[in-house]
Order: C-alpha cells, then structure tokens, then sequence
C-alpha cells in the first residue's frame, strides 16, 4: 500500500447549491461545490442534537462535466476523494488556506429530476480513475482563489 493510499474520504451528503464549472487555462473543466453533511445524536440527557457541516468539494475533465450536467442545489452525492489543500498569501500579506475535497469518484443517490433525461446504469456510478482522467495528472497552479 503506497502513501497516497491513506488519503481518502467518503462524503455523503447533498448539493448546498447548484455547480459552478469553470475552464482551467490548461482546457481542463473544473467544477466547484459544497456538500452539506448532516449528524445526528443523542447528549448524555437523552436529547436528540443534530449538526450541519459544509465541505468544499472539486472535480476535474470528464467528472466536472458529468457532475456539472447531472447535478443541482438538495441532490444528494456519494462522493469518493482525497483531502488537498491549498495555501496562498492574500492581498493583506497573511496566509490563507482552505481544505477541500478532490473527487475521485462519484455516485448518485437518487432518480434525475424529471425533466426527460433518463440515466443509464452508465452514468449512475462515474469513475474515470481508468480512463485516463487522473485528477493527479492537471495542472491546478493556475486554480486559485483568494477568499
């Protein structure tokens, strides 16, 4: 088992709002989301509690444009990645740094909107980590964003 092995998250969750999918200067299609993750729980009194917490999640080529496409606000995903961060100097001469999640694979969860698209068996799982379309394999220096 190689290093990079131990980098893995699974998310479970639903869209916070629709896509956004951008052109990289590279060509490659880049989609940015949030997912909204809910716990739940009973206290030590016995009361139920309940916590909402918001990740950032990015894919890359043919996973952004298949998540771009297929996706809106409340669908929900089953999203396999791995953590990256990033860090950068902002324009007050702090640091910045945010963590997020890169895609590696993806599922539905549920039926498309009825809108007279159907999915196939196809499209209903994506991974395109023997396609080719490596996540490692882009060029994301020019993928910043200053928050």
């Amino acid at each position: 088992m190689s290093h990079s092995d131990f980098n893995m998250v699974l998310l479970k969750g639903r869209l916070t709002a629709d896509p956004s999918m951008v052109t990289l200067p590279s060509g490659d299609a880049c989609v940015n989301f949030s997912v909204a993750l809910n716990s739940s729980w009973k206290d030590n009194q016995g009361t139920d509690q309940e916590e909402v917490s918001f990740v950032d999640c990015k894919a890359y080529r043919g996973t952004a444009e298949m998540i771009n496409k297929n996706f809106y606000k409340g669908r929900p995903i089953f999203i396999e990645g791995k953590l990256k961060q990033d860090r950068w100097k902002k324009p007050d001469g702090t640091n910045g740094d945010k963590i997020r999640v890169i895609i590696k694979h993806f599922e539905y969860l549920d039926s498309p909107k009825s809108n007279g698209d159907a999915e196939t068996e196809e499209t209903k799982q994506s991974d395109f980590s023997d396609t080719g379309l490596e996540t490692s394999n882009i060029d994301t220096s020019g993928d910043k964003l200053d928050f």
